[in-house]
């Protein structure tokens, strides 16, 4: 299955669940903020967000998918790309978003569970943050189970490698 969208695309192996989609993107614009109490900015194109997994998922999952790691079967792999707002604190290329480079090859010793958001007996996780052009992301890996990292960071890393950012 290939999916496409919002700048993003890429193939999943057969069996493979996945979705991008877009959340607003705000800019400030000062000269309507005062017409428009509450409101400060105004929505010009989207962030990507993008989910992919080797189980079924929800399509109700948060950017970072804590319902679907939730249910994860033990052979499970989920991956969540999210890109970030840029503003005058996250300025893309610096900081934690300093690499310019695009997570592709995973070796299994990059999961630990110390990386997960929703720390859960057995699973591990893995945090990138980098920037693609202008654009700045966060890639966030979770496996199952321990037994299933080997197979888990590979069939990541294939996933990977067809990643297209435009």
């Amino acid at each position: 299955m290939s999916l496409s969208a919002h700048g993003i695309s890429l193939r999943l192996p057969n069996a493979w669940d996945g979705r991008i989609y877009g959340r607003p993107r705000l800019v400030a614009n000062p000269a309507e903020t005062s017409l428009v109490p509450g409101f400060d900015g105004i929505e010009q194109g989207h962030l990507a967000t993008l989910h992919a997994a080797n189980f079924p998922l929800s399509g109700a999952e948060g950017e970072f998918a804590a319902e679907a790691t939730t249910r994860m079967p033990a052979a499970g792999t989920f991956v969540a790309l999210v890109e970030y707002q840029p503003d005058d604190r996250l300025i893309p290329g610096e900081g934690l978003f300093e690499s310019r480079e695009v997570p592709r090859a995973l070796a299994p010793s990059d999961f630990r569970p110390q990386t997960l958001m929703v720390p859960r007996p057995g699973q591990v996780g893995l945090q990138r943050f980098f920037t693609a052009g202008a654009r700045p992301f966060c890639l966030y890996a979770v496996i199952g189970s321990r037994a299933a990292v080997p197979r888990g960071a590979s069939a990541i890393s294939d996933v990977l490698g067809s990643l297209v950012i435009g």
